[in-house]
């Protein structure tokens, strides 16, 4: 398995293509652009399924918001729906709430540590749910890696995502589908003390983003931007990887 050190900061996949057109037609028809509709990605306003990882979590959800953003605004501007449900068997006691630290949360999804917590392991969460129908699947059917965790990704105009780091992708490599952005939306990664700053369009391309760095989000237009997020567990797509830095 690849590490984040042996991977670039952004790539596509050239063996997959998806239409954007009939994805957006199937997210209108079924309700899934509006915006009211998404979760807060805080664990208090999450879905059941997901109450646990959040909280397990919670350090990265603290982080994603600037300081001085009032009371409550992340859940406006940061919502998602989650596309796959959690399947195992869950904690006996419910899933402490308070931050810990990247190491702690390493430590929580490892099954051979005493901290292991099963809502914490992305793995867990591979269950497609009731939403992943028509393209979506479609969509799906086209990784060869096992998916582990995957939704939709809303983030409003004027916002952004503070710098923080997710998964190396040896564990969880991650795919983001633009449905809806503008050239004024960049993300950023900061990679062996280089900043790599990118536009990913909606052009139906599969794009590789390497989450074990720090990374950070910037809408600077006053447009919504939506990203279908796919995680999985395996690098066999990696394989038709085109590095875009």
């Amino acid at each position: 398995m690849k590490t984040r050190k042996q991977l670039p900061a952004f790539g596509y996949l050239d063996n997959i293509h998806i239409d954007i057109d009939s994805l957006v037609s199937h997210l209108l028809e079924n309700n899934l652009m509006d915006w009211n509709s998404y979760n807060c990605c805080r664990y208090s306003t999450a879905v059941d399924s997901y109450k646990g990882f959040m909280a397990a979590n919670h350090t990265i959800y603290n982080q994603y918001f600037k300081e001085d953003d009032a009371t409550g605004l992340e859940s406006e501007k940061f919502r998602q729906v989650q596309l796959t449900e959690f399947v195992g068997t869950g904690s006996e006691s419910p899933v402490d709430l308070v931050s810990t630290s990247f190491v702690e949360r390493v430590r929580r999804r490892d099954h051979n540590h005493p901290k292991y917590i099963a809502e914490a392991d992305e793995l867990n969460f591979g269950r497609r749910g009731p939403l992943v129908v028509g393209e979506i699947e479609k969509i799906f059917n086209q990784f060869t890696s096992p998916i582990t965790r995957a939704r939709l990704n809303y983030l409003a105009g004027g916002h952004e995502i503070k710098p923080h780091i997710d998964y190396d992708p040896s564990f969880i490599t991650r795919y983001h589908i633009p449905v809806l952005t503008n050239p004024d939306v960049k993300m950023y990664i900061e990679k062996q003390g280089h900043e790599h700053e990118q536009y990913l369009p909606a052009d139906g391309r599969v794009y590789f983003f390497n989450a074990g760095f720090k990374h950070w989000v910037k809408n600077n237009s006053s447009l919504a931007r939506l990203h279908l997020i796919v995680d999985v567990h395996g690098q066999e797509e990696l394989e038709h990887l085109v590095d875009i830095q």
